[in-house]
């Protein structure tokens, strides 16, 4: 069983066409299992809502992406939702490896779907952590998670 959590460095690749967007739709319209932070949801709408200031994209495009990504959200994700056991080992992480505070509580929810796994009864689970963020990669390699980079390709 393969398990892919994303966070919204990747997850915007699949709205917005950019270097690996082919990748991150090539794993979501693949086999698998896809998990996602409650965070991601508002960092989704506020990078579009930035992108929509800086003229990248217009008001009917980001109406358009909004409103699958809300569907999608929804219907395509596990979700993770954070209450104060993640932030508290958000913070762990954030002091250990100076990360941003969103990247933190991102890996915390990584962890905790890891910790879920391993109570669980399945075995061989492939579990990958899917970013575009070089910190929050390097942190995750440093904690034992396979990572993969959509910018960088396999």
């Amino acid at each position: 069983m393969r398990l892919y959590f994303l966070d919204t460095s990747a997850l915007v690749k699949l709205y917005y066409q950019e270097k690996g967007s082919k990748l991150v739709y090539n794993i979501l319209t693949g086999e698998g299992t896809f998990c996602i932070s409650s965070l991601a949801y508002p960092e989704l709408i506020a990078t579009f809502s930035r992108k929509v200031k800086a003229k990248e994209i217009n008001i009917n495009d980001f109406d358009n992406i909004i409103s699958t990504w809300k569907v999608d959200y929804k219907s395509l994700f596990a979700v993770v939702g954070i209450g104060n056991e993640i932030i508290d080992y958000a913070g762990s992480l954030a002091e250990k490896y100076a990360l941003k505070g969103a990247d933190a509580i991102q890996l915390a929810c990584a962890f905790e779907i890891k910790k879920r796994i391993e109570k669980s009864k399945y075995e061989d689970v492939d579990f990958i952590l899917v970013s575009s963020d070089k910190e929050l990669l390097e942190a995750g390699d440093s904690e034992g998670f396979e990572t993969l980079n959509p910018e960088e390709g396999v």
